[in-house]
């Protein structure tokens, strides 16, 4: 089944927010030590990473949702087909 531009779309932003999530947990020598007691990128870690997760993790269900949507449409248009 192809692929909608929306799907590659919520693909793309699942992926960045992942590495964004990821990356606020980098250790860092010039920043502040953040909630978890040591310098990272993100002197908001944790909780900008609980944040950014839990965005990528929305995104993920919507794009699932959509995609079980679209294949539940294509089957019901084979089986329509199929009946004459």
């Amino acid at each position: 089944m192809k692929r909608t531009p929306a799907y590659k779309y919520l693909l793309l932003q699942t992926i960045m927010l992942t590495v964004l999530a990821v990356a606020t947990l980098l250790p860092s020598a010039t920043s502040a030590a953040n909630a978890l007691g040591y310098g990272s990128l993100c002197p908001f870690a944790p909780w900008s990473t609980f944040l950014l997760a839990a965005m990528a993790g929305a995104t993920c269900v919507t794009r699932s949702s959509m995609a079980k949507r679209q294949r539940a449409a294509a089957l019901e248009r084979e089986i329509a087909a199929r009946r004459g």
